[in-house]
């Protein structure tokens, strides 16, 4: 049982509890009467509450005491109060205490006093926000669908950073319930992050502290009420308002519910609030929306709030977004400053089953998934524990695979089933292999029902696939939808079975689709993971349109890239390649980089595009095994002489992006673009020094242009020449190109990109350092006798004649 200090850690004095009961109870009976003269006695507070035609009063006693008051004091409350409810029928007395009542006190309010009450102020707080239904409905959180039975309790690693803010692997695995349990009743302000990929027992972590701290709650009324709020509703709501009266009025209805109180009570210590899935929150939503989502839910810290948040990493697409997030930490002139009001959590990381771990899951998972479908008996137990030696056996062939939680339990649910033969498995499983068997058998099981069988099995999944796809290339990969917005087209070309309208065919699917539903018509995939495979799948098993290419682009990521790379049949990628030569909106680097690799390297993947496809000089800056190592910024700048401007744009794009390896070298950089700027016009010019003119090849016109925009002149400086860049024209006309042609070359997430001046001052010897032989000696012979661009012309365009003026 938490101690008083801890749980009231500012004990009120004077009239201090007097005003927070008072504030409780005009929740229920509306404004009291403070301090009001009453037949000569001084009451703390009087409410009138009016119902059904009667007026009923309401006198209150507030007594801040630091024990337990006793039977004598009790009695004399009452007799100073007596007359006054006796006068004032129907009546009672409440009297409110910080410290309750000793034993004899208890027994004569409860068995003498019919017209007195008594509570603690918590006991009120507790009456007046009603959660008492909704804490007790938390009791049976870790007994949902036998989870009690099998848990294995969470191991995690403390996450520390030194003064450089580098990370400190250093931490011991701790028991995380445990750690959780000592924080909750520590002194310790800061609230607590777990983070841990997908199906490593983040939620089953949430359910087991939450229906114990329930339990404690409803046996000690100082101990801390939970709530749990699940993230992936907060895209509904506006707010941290909206979100807990949508929970407290449409999903648990709470009368009278006080957002307001709930966040003064919780900001007293009065409540444990668990936030889950910050990582579904976030994939419907950009970073700034993000961010500001999460300073709203930053209003439940601080004081004597206790907030525990539960996610994945990859909601992070950069570590300063974890910084800004978990740590307060906003990138500021080449290092951190801290976010005024901004909490700094506890960070934990979530550890991957060991060995001995993941088998004891397996054994009890089994047992509860098996027993129920065979009964009780020798045989059947014998049977179960033959079958945990085959799982173990199986797990042990790959023990990183299976020392997540969910692919253990994927696993144990296709083993629970006699009818699956685990010998299929024996050369080996992949995540990849075990989804596919694992979606095949539901499907399997599904069609054996009658009333699914003019659907048949190969439909059903390809409906999840594009349920899944749909989630994730238009709602921002939320895992759950509303059935009202999903898509007719989805269903297009889809068998329709027994259905006679579109409505009672989106029924069908549904119902027998393996979603899960909640409340009203939202469906879910149980697991994220899941729709990852399914849209990974998808992918696999249809050629991207050249439009449809940047959308490919943007899905592999994340756990569909995960499950991408581990697709039994590579060849079926090349298919991709058919379209990605003229490829419409953004394609990541990482793209090419997956291409690469499914492929055997970047040399296959050059030789498997068309001999025109503007990708393979791209290609040839990259490593073999498709790196970016420290020569690539040379390369790129070497590949830029290129007489076609598109290709041009998207290796600036690449060199931009580079930044992170140029070290700072801003103006070195701006005067290797300078230098393939010039090359490109130079290696095919003519220049004639009598008319101080230079002619270049019709091919080379737009480099012509670009270079007369970007590096229009040379001045003359103190000790060198010096080259006007224009780096802000430069981006333009990059934007406004590649846009033209409907494409572009980006990062994914993006680094910083090197930032390009408006306009600097390059040494002009810099510059020529750069350049190759032949634009050097032809650029030293121009810029010896002219001064700018707009002395270069095309050699089918005649320069502006100029006027001869006569004497």
């Amino acid at each position: 049982m938490a101690t008083l200090d801890l749980e009231n850690p500012k004990p009120m004095r004077g009239d201090a509890l007097r005003d927070e009961a008072g504030n409780l109870l005009s929740v229920r009976y509306g404004r009291p009467i403070r301090e009001e003269i009453v037949l000569g006695k001084k009451v703390d507070l009087h409410f009138v509450k009016a119902e059904f035609g009667k007026t009923t009063h309401i006198f209150v006693e507030a007594k801040d005491y630091a024990k337990p008051l006793s039977r004598d004091q009790v009695t004399n409350i009452w007799a100073d109060y007596s007359g006054l409810v006796e006068r004032h029928q129907p009546a009672f007395l409440l009297l409110v205490t910080r410290n309750g009542l000793a034993p004899g006190a208890q027994a004569y309010v409860n068995a003498e006093q019919a017209a007195m009450r008594h509570q603690t102020i918590w006991e009120l707080e507790n009456e007046t926000l009603g959660l008492t239904d909704y804490v007790r409905s938390l009791t049976g959180l870790f007994d949902e669908d036998g989870l009690s039975h099998y848990y294995v309790e969470s191991v995690g690693r403390a996450i520390h950073y030194g003064e450089d803010h580098q990370r400190i692997d250093a931490s011991p695995a701790t028991d995380l319930f445990a750690a959780l349990q000592s924080w909750i009743v520590s002194d310790d302000p800061r609230p607590v992050a777990v983070l841990g990929g997908y199906g490593a027992g983040k939620t089953s972590l949430a359910r087991r502290l939450v229906a114990a701290q329930a339990r404690a709650a409803l046996a000690d009324p100082l101990a801390r009420r939970p709530v749990l709020v699940r993230l992936g509703e907060m895209s509904r709501y506006s707010g941290i308002e909206g979100l807990l009266g949508g929970m407290f009025t449409y999903d648990f209805p709470v009368d009278g519910f006080n957002a307001h109180r709930f966040l003064d009570l919780n900001a007293k210590g009065r409540l444990l609030i668990v936030l889950d899935g910050f990582d579904e929150m976030k994939h419907a939503m950009s970073w700034a929306d993000f961010r500001h989502q999460i300073q709203d839910l930053n209003r439940f810290t601080g004081n004597a709030a206790k907030v525990v948040l539960l996610g994945r990493p990859s909601a992070f697409t950069s570590t300063d977004e974890h910084f800004h997030v978990l740590r307060g930490l906003k990138r500021w002139d080449g290092g951190y400053r801290r976010l005024p009001d901004w909490p700094e959590f506890i960070e934990y990381e979530l550890c991957e089953f060991t060995r001995e771990e993941r088998s004891r899951f397996v054994a009890g998972y089994l047992a509860h998934r098996a027993r129920p479908r065979l009964g009780a008996g020798e045989d059947h137990d014998r049977w179960i524990s033959q079958r945990v030696e085959e799982v173990d056996r199986l797990a042990d062939a790959d023990p990183d695979l299976f020392g997540k939680p969910v692919h253990a339990k994927i696993l144990v649910d296709m083993a629970a089933d006699p009818q699956v033969d685990l010998n299929r498995f024996a050369d080996g499983l992949t995540r990849w292999g075990l989804y596919e068997v694992f979606f095949q058998s539901l499907a399997e099981r599904e069609t054996e029902r009658a009333a699914r069988r003019p659907i048949a099995e190969p439909a059903r999944l390809d409906f999840l696939r594009e349920v899944a796809f749909w989630l994730w290339t238009e709602m921002g990969g939320a895992t759950s939808f509303a059935a009202a917005d999903l898509p007719d087209r989805l269903l297009a070309g889809l068998p329709q079975g027994d259905a006679s309208d579109m409505d009672t065919l989106k029924r069908e699917y549904l119902t027998g689709s393996f979603l899960e539903k909640k409340s009203g018509d939202i469906y879910y995939f149980g697991h994220r993971s899941f729709a990852e495979y399914l849209v990974a799948e998808r992918m696999v098993s249809k050629t991207p349109s050249p439009t449809e290419q940047s959308v490919y682009s943007g899905l592999v990521r994340d756990g569909v890239l995960t499950f991408l790379r581990e697709a039994p049949d590579k060849e079926k990628f090349r298919r991709w390649l058919e379209t990605i030569s003229n490829a419409q909106g953004d394609l990541h680097v990482e793209y090419l980089v997956f291409l690469s690799y499914v492929l055997g390297g970047r040399d296959p993947l050059s030789a498997a595009l068309v001999d025109t496809s503007i990708w393979r000089p791209i290609l040839d800056v990259f490593e073999p095994d498709m790196t970016l190592n420290g020569h690539a910024p040379h390369r790129i700048v070497d590949a830029m002489r290129t007489e076609n401007n598109n290709l041009f744009f998207l290796l600036l794009s690449l060199l931009l992006y580079q930044a992170p390896r140029l070290n700072g070298r801003q103006a070195d950089y701006c005067a290797m673009i300078a230098a393939a700027l010039l090359d490109r016009v130079f290696t095919r010019t003519t220049v004639d020094e009598p008319s101080r003119r230079a002619y270049v090849e019709a091919d080379g016109n737009a480099a012509r242009q670009l270079a007369q925009i970007v590096v229009p002149e040379i001045e003359s400086g103190l000790a060198d020449r010096e080259l006007v860049f224009r780096g802000g024209a430069l981006i333009r006309e990059k934007t406004d190109k590649l846009r033209q042609v409907g494409v572009d070359l980006t990062f994914h997430p993006p680094n910083t990109l090197l930032a390009l001046p408006n306009e600097m001052r390059i040494s002009w010897s810099i510059v020529l350092s750069h350049m190759s032989r032949e634009g050097r000696d032809a650029a030293t012979r121009f810029f010896r006798v002219a001064n700018g661009m707009n002395s270069v012309f095309t050699k089918n365009i005649k320069p502006p004649s100029r006027a001869v003026k006569r004497g």
